[in-house]
């Protein structure tokens, strides 16, 4: 599996280095990721941002291990946007890293991060699992008005159905 990591400070994309191989451990002794590390000031020169897209182009995992994960530079945004466009793996990830700073969460990137994975039909995986519930809040509304109504066949079967008997169930009866 490809991934590139898009980082802004050096611990950090070690940080998340080790969490990729810890990741592909737990999950299966043969996968192996192949990890391209791209520092986010050279995403904004030519030459590289180029060859950035290119390696990103394969890439199934895109991780942003940032300090400031709340709030990506503009120009970031539209390096992520041409690497929407051009990408070669349909099912890719972005992924939001910052090292588990307890000051700054991963998932108060979500506003801007959230709609852009939604765009484009990407997973969003956060670091930690508690910012992610927190950043994911702003989907409720849209998940409640999706909900399922109660349509003439669901409401048949469910006046159809009778309670369950548990008799004769019991290990003693």
């Amino acid at each position: 599996m490809n991934a590139v990591i898009v980082y802004d400070n050096v611990d950090l994309a070690s940080k998340a280095q080790v969490m990729l191989g810890r990741a592909a451990h737990r999950a299966d002794a043969d996968l192996a990721w192949t990890v391209k590390p791209w520092r986010i000031e050279l995403l904004l020169l030519p030459p590289a941002s180029v060859r950035a897209l290119e390696d990103a182009a394969e890439a199934h995992l895109i991780v942003l291990a940032v300090r400031r994960p709340a709030e990506p530079s503009p120009r970031l945004l539209d390096w992520l946007e041409q690497w929407a466009r051009c990408r070669l793996v349909q099912d890719a990830a972005l992924a939001l890293f910052d090292g588990g700073n307890d000051d700054v969460r991963s998932g108060t990137a979500a506003p801007e991060l959230a709609q852009f994975a939604q765009r484009y039909g990407l997973s969003l995986l956060f670091g930690d699992v508690r910012p992610a519930e927190q950043a994911s809040a702003f989907l409720v509304p849209s998940l409640a008005a999706r909900a399922p109504a109660r349509t003439a066949a669901l409401a048949g079967v469910v006046e159809r159905s009778r309670p369950f008997r548990y008799r004769l169930w019991g290990i003693n009866e």
